[in-house]
């Protein structure tokens, strides 16, 4: 029975023809394509092209495709050249596992930066090694912390180095204008010693102790022997202290966690006598470089400090020799221009331009929409309000055109033959000759003298 069942099936199949189905389909699928607005006889459907066209997908592909490019560059530069740094200074004892490492350091102390190649490379690099602001609020306003800091601690660096303990290196080049960088020559391995000048202290807002620090950066960029493209940047967290305070603040830490259950020093890193630096993203050092770019300007060529006739080794290597009309001549165009610059008729682009051309880049977009009149309006408290205690005096100041108080007047005049011969008898005890090293007024050598007259409130 059954088997007449499936003749019967298979007879009414074959009447069927294999075209009449082929046909019904194609009508079908071809309605279907032209509605979605393709042409079946001169377009070959394609059906990745078509999600792809959707913007979800779209979307999800460009953020994949960029993603790739990203991490492909990354690890391009670091399987090239594998590096490994090591900064020689116990780790703290009171860092979370989820955080980030922090190593504390004594002001002034050398320690050991130990900087090796992973693939027993021999060929030349050249290291960058910085001491920046951990904080990505403090790395906006580097430029004008660290020239504060350079002018409350003249002739001092933010950071040096060690030579005489330093080894493996082929050449140390220490930039005077960039005082948190020096730039190191190395090819296989080398130790760096650092000292650290700075305390983290200098940069809070409130200076009366027991304040927290500010949290800075070693940071280590090498590039290739010529400096054109960098390889690999890593970086660690540290925090400095007056000298010995990092040996306390350690042993504050071990007996703070000590103290503390089982269950709770658990969730803390181990101590380490080593800190590893940390690999940062190429990304993040350029980003730096575009926001803090070289502060060396070499075009200034006439300072108005220079003596006369001096001669200053310009950068291309050529003597220049400045004479007094040149240094009067720059003082006086300085002085025109900072005071002429903002006015009640500027606009706010000119405000913004004068804003960074007087070290107040990080509050250009602050007043990117505000005129010189509106500038001018603001009184000294606002600008404290809007810029800072510091940034918000030095602005008022810079507005006002206020004139920096000399810490010495010198008052010079031409000693006449009946002063020369008292002061030979030495009845006047309080006058200091001092011979002039230069020519003044066309006179000679022997007939100028600087009388100085020191007194507890006045020169």
């Amino acid at each position: 029975m059954s088997n007449e069942h499936n003749a019967n099936l298979l007879s009414l199949f074959s009447s069927i023809k294999a075209d009449e189905i082929n046909d019904g389909l194609a009508d079908t699928f071809e309605g279907s394509l032209q509605g979605l607005g393709f042409d079946v006889n001169n377009y070959t459907y394609n059906m990745s092209d078509a999600l792809h066209a959707l913007p979800k997908f779209k979307d999800e592909d460009e953020n994949d495709t960029i993603e790739h490019a990203s991490t492909l560059i990354i690890s391009t530069a670091e399987e090239k050249i594998p590096l490994d740094y090591l900064l020689v200074a116990a780790t703290s004892a009171a860092t979370k596992e989820t955080e980030e490492t922090l190593t504390y350091l004594n002001q002034a102390q050398s320690y050991e930066l130990k900087l090796a190649r992973k693939d027993n490379g021999i060929g030349p690099l050249q290291s960058i090694v910085r001491v920046l602001f951990h904080e990505r609020r403090m790395q906006y306003s580097e430029k004008e912390q660290l020239e504060s800091w350079k002018n409350d601690h003249p002739g001092r660096r933010f950071m040096d180095v060690d030579v005489p303990l330093s080894f493996g290196i082929t050449d140390i080049v220490v930039h005077p204008d960039v005082l948190n960088a020096v730039t190191v020559h190395w090819s296989e391995k080398c130790s760096l010693f650092i000292k650290v000048h700075c305390i983290s202290t200098e940069f809070t807002q409130r200076k009366h102790g027991g304040e927290k620090g500010v949290p800075f950066r070693i940071q280590v960029e090498t590039y290739t022997e010529n400096g054109e493209k960098i390889l690999h940047c890593a970086a660690c967290q540290i925090k400095v202290f007056k000298p010995k305070g990092a040996d306390r603040k350690h042993k504050t830490d071990r007996e703070k966690i000590e103290k503390k259950p089982e269950s709770e020093r658990a969730k803390y890193r181990p101590v380490s006598n080593v800190t590893k630096l940390v690999d940062v993203p190429l990304e993040v050092v350029q980003h730096y470089l575009i926001m803090n770019p070289k502060t060396v300007n070499f075009e200034l060529e006439n300072p108005p400090d220079t003596p006369s006739n001096t001669p200053i080794a310009s950068p291309s290597g050529t003597v220049k020799c400045l004479t007094t009309t040149n240094v009067t001549t720059t003082a006086s165009t300085t002085i025109k221009t900072i005071s002429s610059n903002v006015s009640a008729n500027s606009t706010s682009a000119e405000v913004v331009d004068w804003l960074n051309n007087n070290r107040f880049s990080s509050y250009s977009r602050v007043f990117e929409n505000f005129s010189g009149s509106d500038l001018l309006r603001l009184t000294r408290d606002e600008l404290i309000q809007i810029c800072g205690l510091a940034d918000g005096i030095r602005l008022d100041n810079a507005l006002q055109v206020k004139n920096v108080r000399p810490r010495l007047t010198l008052f010079v005049c031409q000693e006449t033959r009946s002063s020369r011969r008292a002061s030979e008898k030495g009845e006047e005890h309080t006058i200091t000759r001092v011979r002039s090293e230069g020519s003044l007024s066309s006179a000679d050598e022997d007939t100028l003298l600087t009388s100085l007259k020191f007194n507890t409130t006045k020169v």
